[in-house]
């Protein structure tokens, strides 16, 4: 099953490669594509926080 922290892990390893291949980009293309690709990046870590704070508030909730 996948946790919150292993989708975590797997995002902060693309986002290393996302840093990377930013160091290299030969046209703008390339530039246009990692662009989008840290945005969804960007935006999937920031749905991942409002789902564990979801879980949190319900998990607190139960008590």
């Amino acid at each position: 099953m996948n946790t919150p922290t292993t989708v975590r892990r797997r995002l902060e390893h693309v986002q290393a490669i996302i840093d990377t291949a930013t160091e290299h980009i030969d046209s703008p293309g390339d530039e246009y594509a990692l662009t989008r690709a840290q945005g969804l990046l960007e935006q999937t870590f920031a749905d991942l926080d409002d789902f564990e704070s979801d879980q949190n508030a319900d998990s607190n909730s139960d008590e």
